[in-house]
Order: structure tokens, then sequence, then C-alpha cells
């Protein structure tokens, strides 16, 4: 197989397909010609192989990415039919494009109209189906746009695929209308923002529909159907603690407290509502927890945050945000959430864990000027020295912990070292931990909902 250019060459393979004894076997019947190559002067080009990516070696390598490899690309795609016509009409008025999943969806929405796809093919509706995105197969909608005066773009979000639409077709002769976001008239067609569903699209296309179609041939409405889901409609349950979790405990702050939410399960209390958990500042990436703090600081009134920090986090790369802080001299109190245990994604050790008098050690080493642990059990202590500006105090002063903390200049650290109830409940099956004598009956009645 090859391209009318002559730049083109077909690579036949064999693709190997597993039986039931997990052997790869040969498929003959699976043999395709998908490995296009380039040749330029009478040579099969080759890519420059080089994880060197510094300048004058990376001036070639982008050369190499926005030509000869993005051709290889295209060409792979175009010649093993990546992206097809899932409907097809010969005398189309529409074509509507929409990649992936979404295709489907507009399958099934065409469904509900009353519409198969033998139907909507006899009325003129073409559909194309995007299954490869980039680089962008530009030859597929010219090809199905050809004698349509409408193409409509269905896509969820931003006007991605709709703007490669309509420059793929701008320099074309009697090029047809493009829509998408918006109909003819500016009105908003489908929506940038939420998700796409079946019946959130009935309607955007009942509306393309009836400027060639009679109403009669369409399924009536029902009912009106809202284009996205709201908040109310996706949230039907607010994400929470575990019963036990330290992390109702350690993440309630002082009334008037500024917070900067992390990535872990304390994470969740950006879900939770204000009331005892402060106000939000944001999130941030793993790692960066306070650092968006440094570059907030000088330019608002507020003169200290709490910022949430799990010690899974801390020891993969927060204790790098950590040092920032110090460095930059801002005033902020980490809240270090010591459960002994990655939870979020199962309960795994942290690498590199220290224990929390050698995690003292270590941030007062690095400057900071104040550190409190507070725990459920502050009897294990007992004959631990911290040294001086470190204390322990029981998990029930922890406001108390966290009002001394934020009137100290600089950065201080308060260390809730309370294990993981998950783990917990874990160390108790396999035999690790006693079993507790005492059992707590909750009155549904009275109950807070506090986690404790």
């Amino acid at each position: 197989m090859s391209r009318t250019s002559g730049l083109w060459t077909g690579l036949k393979i064999v693709t190997a397909v597993a039986d039931g004894s997990g052997h790869a076997n040969i498929d003959p019947d699976r043999i395709q010609p998908i490995l296009p190559t380039l040749n330029r002067d009478g040579v099969d080009w080759k890519p420059l192989l080089s994880g060197f990516v510094i300048a004058p070696t990376s001036l070639q390598q982008e050369q190499e990415v926005f030509g000869p490899r993005l051709e290889l690309a295209a060409a792979y795609i175009e010649q093993n039919g990546i992206n097809v016509e899932t409907i097809s009409s010969p005398n189309a008025w529409l074509t509507i494009v929409a990649s992936g999943y979404t295709a489907e969806l507009i399958i099934a929405a065409l469904g509900v109209l009353g519409l198969s796809p033998q139907t909507a093919a006899d009325l003129g509706i073409r559909v194309v189906k995007l299954r490869a995105l980039h680089p962008f197969d530009t030859a597929i909608i010219r090809r199905a746009a050809r004698g349509v005066s409408t193409v409509f773009i269905v896509e969820e979000k931003r006007a991605f695929i709709e703007t490669l639409v309509r420059d793929a077709l701008y320099a074309t002769t009697d090029r047809p209308m493009v829509i998408g976001k918006h109909d003819t008239t500016g009105a908003t067609l489908v929506p940038d923002f939420g998700a796409i569903s079946v019946d959130s699209l009935v309607e955007p296309l009942r509306r393309v529909l009836l400027t060639n179609i009679s109403a009669e041939r369409l399924v009536a409405p029902r009912k009106k159907i809202a284009l996205t889901l709201t908040v109310a409609d996706a949230a039907v349950r607010t994400p929470y603690f575990c019963s036990g979790c330290p992390h109702n405990t350690s993440t309630v702050v002082p009334e008037g407290s500024v917070v900067g939410v992390g990535i872990g399960c304390h994470g969740l209390v950006g879900a939770m509502g204000k009331e005892n958990r402060g106000e939000f500042t944001g999130i941030t990436q793993m790692g960066g927890e306070g650092a968006h703090w440094i570059g907030m600081a000088p330019f608002v009134d507020t003169p200290h945050i709490f910022q949430n920090l799990g010690d899974g986090t801390f020891f993969h790369s927060g204790q790098l945000a950590v040092q920032a802080a110090i460095s930059s001299g801002v005033t902020i109190t980490y809240k270090l959430l010591y459960n002994a245990a990655v939870a979020m994604t199962g309960g795994q050790d942290a690498t590199g864990q220290l224990s929390v008098p050698q995690v003292v050690a270590k941030l007062k080493a690095e400057g900071v000027k104040r550190i409190i642990v507070t725990t459920d059990d502050p009897d294990k202590y007992r004959g631990v020295s911290l040294g001086d500006g470190a204390s322990v105090l029981h998990r029930d002063k922890i406001i108390e912990a966290q009002e001394e903390l934020r009137s100290i200049p600089g950065v201080t650290v308060l260390i809730h070292d309370q294990q993981c109830a998950a783990e917990k409940r874990r160390d108790r099956k396999r035999g690790l931990l006693p079993t507790p004598k005492t059992r707590i009956v909750i009155d549904h009645r009275v109950c807070e909902g506090c986690g404790d």
C-alpha cells in the first residue's frame, strides 16, 4: 500500500493474539499495513533517538517532532482507518463529528429521537468518530464535510475539536457552516462545562435536525432535561473520614483560621464546609503544600495560615515545601498529620519514614520556631526527650496548641500523632493490637457526625 505522492510505503506486520493458554499465536487474518515509512531523497528517514534535550540537539529534535514524526503519525492514522464514519450517508446534508465515547452517545441520542443508524443515514445524517485526535486527521474531515451544508461538532468542555475542524475546512471551496458550542445565531448549543450524557444531547440534536427535517419524523420531547448535571445531582453524599480517623480531630482549626488544603485523606476537608475546618486558600500539587503562601503572603492582610500535610507526602516531597517556607520567612503553621500509613492508597509504609522524635529533630535543625506534638496517647512519650522548643499535648488540647503556634512569627509545626483507624482495625484482626474491651454505641438521634 502506498500514497499517491510516492513518499510513503506501507509496511506489513503480523499481529500476535493470545490463545487460552496465554501464549501468543499468529493470526494471518490480522495482517495489516500499519507502519508507514518516510522516504526522503531515496533514503528511508530515521528519527534521531537522543535523550539530550538541550540545544543544539534540541533544535533538531524540534524539527523532527513538528515535521516527519507528525507526518508519520498522520500517515499511520490515515492508512489504518483509525478515524471512521460510524454512520455513512451518500447524500448527507449534516455531518456530526465527535471523539471516542461521545460519538457513541450521539448514536444513542439519535435513537432516543427515533432515528436508527440506517434511518439517520437515509435522512442525510453522517457521523464521524475520531479515535485519534493528534495529529488531527484533516483528510477524513474534508471528505465527510464535502457536499454538506452543516458540520456539527459535539465535545465536552472547551471547543478543541471544533477549532481544528474549522481550521481544516477554512481553505476549502464551498465550505459548510460549522457549529458546536453555539448555533448559527450564537445561542448555546453544547455547553462548555460539565459532562455530556445521552439525555443532554437529545435537545441540541433536535434543534440542529429541525433545520432540515420535519418535527413529525422525530420523537416528541417528553420533558425538559437539564443540559448538564448540577453539583446537587452529582454529589449525592459528601465524602468523609472513617470513624476513628485521626483527621477528624487533626483537621479542626480555631475559629477564623485560613487553611491550605493538602494532598491525602485530609484533602477531604475541601468538601466538608468551613464551619470548623477553616477558610480554604486552595489546594496544591503533592509536595507543594504551603508553597502558594510564599507568593500570597506579601499581598494579603492575613498574617498566618495553617497548612495540612500528611506524613506520606512529607517524606515523599513535602519536606521541601517546609524548607522553602522557612527560607522565605513567611508565617505559617504546618499541621503534619502523622498516622504512620499512606492511608489513601492502601495503608502502605511511607518510604523514608522517620519516627516522630526524629522528625522533630530534623525540623528544629532546619529552623522551625516551635513544635507541638498532639496525640491520643501522651503516655507513649513519657521518658522521650524532644529537646527545647518542642512539647507534647493530649489531642483534646489541639485548638489551644494551634492558637499558640499561630501567634509565633515564622514557621511552626503541629505534629498530630495518631494511628490510621483503618490500619488499627487491620492490626487488631491480625492480633498485633489488643481488642478494646469497651464499645461505643451511637444514638443516631443525637449524633453530630464528628467521626471521632
